[in-house]
């Protein structure tokens, strides 16, 4: 069942593509609703992306990314890939809850539990790894990367897996390899 939820957004995508958009969300206005400081959090960049065919259910996602730096005031964040500066998160959201509030900063976006995806990185810095994460929206948007759980193998090829907690070691194995079965094939 598709949902029918999906309202119009009134601003103009930052990302398009054949299969999606997205747009960046606005964090200098989201910081100002909640009175915080820019350095008060270490969220660099949120994109939400509309990709209706990417599940049935739910027709948009966050792709989050992080800096890992210390934070003044905040406990010093898990580090589960040595040297890693960044991280990402891919976030399932609530279709039933607009989404042009936060877009616009009003508010925090919606989200599902658990997250979709999420993995530290190693980049030189806020610029790169924002490029980093912005192909991978890109990719959404053009249709040749799926934000959804069942493709998280290629979430894995792009980021690594070092925030995966492996109930299955054959999966981890499999995701991991170059040859690793691809949807619909019998091996």
């Amino acid at each position: 069942m598709i949902n029918q939820n999906q309202e119009e957004i009134s601003q103009k995508p930052d990302v398009s593509g054949s299969c999606g958009v997205a747009w960046s969300v606005d964090l200098a206005a989201l910081r100002r609703a909640f009175r915080d400081e820019p350095d008060s959090d270490g969220t660099v960049a949120v994109w939400i992306v509309d990709a209706p065919w990417a599940h049935p259910l739910w027709h948009s996602y966050a792709i989050v990314m992080l800096h890992l730096r210390p934070l003044s005031g905040a406990s010093s964040p898990n580090i589960y890939l040595e040297g890693a500066t960044h991280e990402v998160w891919v976030q399932a959201l609530n279709p039933d809850v607009p989404r042009e509030p936060a877009i616009r900063g009003h508010c925090v976006w919606s989200y599902l539990t658990p997250l979709n995806f999420g993995a530290q990185f190693i980049d030189a810095d806020d610029g790169a790894a924002i490029e980093r994460v912005h192909r991978s929206v890109q990719m959404i948007c053009d249709g040749t990367l799926s934000p959804d759980t069942d493709y998280v193998r290629h979430w894995i090829h792009l980021y690594g897996d070092n925030m995966i907690k492996y109930v299955n070691r054959s999966f981890a194995v499999a995701a991991n390899s170059s040859d690793a079965a691809q949807p619909g094939s019998t091996t």
